[in-house]
Order: structure tokens, then C-alpha cells, then sequence
């Protein structure tokens, strides 16, 4: 484990986390006595396409992407979680191997839980189950706006609608949320060019809404920016 962090500080910080703050210590005190804390200096591959799944993460520094392997073997970023940010819980109960790649982004800290602590934990705990099936439901209209989006006619409103998304899953409930990712990343995320995502950030930027800086996107008002996702003004 990371000497950075000790069991106490680490009970402390489940409580930030949504679902397993609702644990009591003792709970949590026994899920980290089980659990592994990663840490990553370059980008890795936690969860790789095919394999079984065998853990849930947390992320205590740093940033996960949920990737897509395309066919010609490039990846693209469909989901991030930073600090506080939980990976699926429905992975827990999947049969089928994973789909998709769990990449850890450098600098990255993430506690690793086993599938199995995970499953037994919520067994004797059963009073979790409406909280964690109401997280995925929630993560789950994400995918479906995320569906819709070729559906938005106005660029300006689509990449609104991708930077929430983004904001949605990651778990980043600061007031100004960020988006982390290169211009490349989230113009294939968005499926655009480059220089169409810079046009729509920029319009974006003139209305207060976001404040690009270097590899990042800074939400400065989300409720701001729903509103003119979804109506067009601010």
C-alpha cells in the first residue's frame, strides 16, 4: 500500500464516496484490509479488454478513462473518473469478459477492491443495493444522452452536452468541475475536428461557460451550461 496513505486516512476518504460512504467503519476498515492501492506513474492498463471483471476502483488521485478499442486498434475515451470516481458496480455481477479498457492516466492513485470482498460486503449489507442501482441508473441515462448526441444538430449544444456527460460519470461534484482531456482526445470523443471542437469551446469560453487551459476543459457554470444545452440560452 501507497505510504502516503495510512487505513485511517483512507476509512476517511470512503466517506467522500458515494455509496460506500453509507458503510460504517467497521465495513469499511474490513473492505480495505482487502483491497490494494495502485499507484501509477506512466499510463496503464488496469482492466484490459477480454479479461475478466475483477475488481472495483476507486480513484484516489488522478484519472481513469473507460476506453473503446476501435478497429484499427486505436482507442477512444467514452468515460472518465477522477478523484472519488467509482467504476461499475454492475461489472461486479457480469458474466461476459469486459469489452472496454480501464486505463490508469500517470500520477494516478486507485484503491483496488476484489469483485468477491465486493459481492460478500454487499451481502451483509444488503440495504446498499437501492443506492448503487440508483448510481447506475443515473450512469445509465448518461449513455443514453450519450446515444443521442449525433441527434444534436448544433455543434455548440453537442459538445455542451459531451462535456456534461463527462462531468456526469466522473464524479467530479467540485463547482467548477474539469473535463481532463487533450483536444485530440476529446475532439475523437466527440467525433469532430480538432479545429470544430476549438470553434465550439471557444463560443462556449465567450458565453462564461467554460475556460479551456492546457489539457483541460473548466466547467465554470454547469448549471448554466444545462440550460443552454438544453434551450440554448444562458
Amino acid at each position: 500500500m501507497d505510504n502516503r496513505f495510512n487505513t485511517k486516512d483512507l476509512v476517511r476518504f470512503l466517506d467522500q464516496v458515494p455509496v460506500l460512504q453509507s458503510l460504517p467503519n467497521e465495513e469499511r476498515e474490513k473492505l480495505l484490509s482487502q483491497a490494494q492501492l495502485h499507484s501509477f506513474e506512466r499510463r496503464s492498463v488496469i482492466q484490459a479488454s477480454g479479461t475478466d471483471h475483477h475488481h472495483l476502483y476507486v480513484v484516489v488521485t488522478g484519472q481513469l478513462d473507460m476506453c473503446a478499442i476501435e478497429e484499427d486498434g486505436n482507442e477512444m475515451i467514452i468515460a472518465v473518473f477522477g478523484p472519488r470516481g467509482v467504476t461499475s458496480w454492475m461489472a461486479l455481477f457480469h458474466e461476459t469478459p469486459a469489452v472496454r479498457e480501464l486505463v490508469a492516466n500517470p500520477d494516478t492513485r486507485v484503491l483496488a477492491f476484489p469483485a468477491t470482498a465486493m459481492r460478500a460486503m454487499l451481502e451483509r449489507n444488503s440495504y446498499m443495493y437501492p443506492l448503487l442501482l440508483k448510481m447506475e441508473a443515473e450512469r445509465f441515462r448518461v449513455a443514453l444522452d450519450r446515444e443521442q448526441l449525433a441527434q444534436v444538430k448544433d455543434r455548440n449544444k453537442r459538445i455542451a452536452a459531451l462535456l456534461l456527460i463527462f462531468i456526469d460519470v466522473s464524479g467530479d461534484t467540485r463547482a467548477q468541475p474539469v473535463v481532463t482531456l487533450t483536444s485530440e482526445k476529446l475532439a475523437k470523443a466527440a467525433q469532430c475536428s480538432r479545429q470544430t471542437l476549438y470553434s465550439s469551446i471557444k463560443a462556449l469560453s465567450r458565453r462564461g461557460l467554460v475556460r479551456q487551459e492546457y489539457g483541460k476543459i473548466v466547467i465554470l457554470d454547469t448549471d448554466a451550461l444545462e440550460r443552454y444545452r438544453s434551450f440554448g440560452g444562458v
